[in-house]
């Protein structure tokens, strides 16, 4: 099992984070979904609909990473692994 660290690195929602075994996703897009979904039901459960919205139209992405990259990184070491989602470029 890899568990790594993914955190939203935006302006409106900077350092929402979700802890995830890559090897559970079938490619990176449907590992950032899992992250916003998550991320909106916390609004919502909160009554931020505004943030809710906003949410659903951030053009989410991963640098520098594969779901193959994702899956080997090696978590042994007791190394904290940050994985950084954005929506600036």
């Amino acid at each position: 099992m890899v568990l790594i660290k993914f955190v939203l690195s935006c302006d409106l929602l900077w350092g929402y984070s979700k802890i995830l075994d890559p090897m559970w996703f079938v490619d990176v897009e449907a590992l950032i979904e899992c992250v916003r979904t998550s991320l909106i039901s916390t609004l919502q459960q909160n009554g931020l609909d505004v943030l809710v919205e906003k949410t659903k139209d951030l053009k989410l992405h991963i640098h520098d990473y594969t779901l193959e990259k994702l899956k080997n990184i090696n978590t042994s070491n007791n190394q904290n692994h940050v994985i950084y989602i954005c929506d600036h470029c």
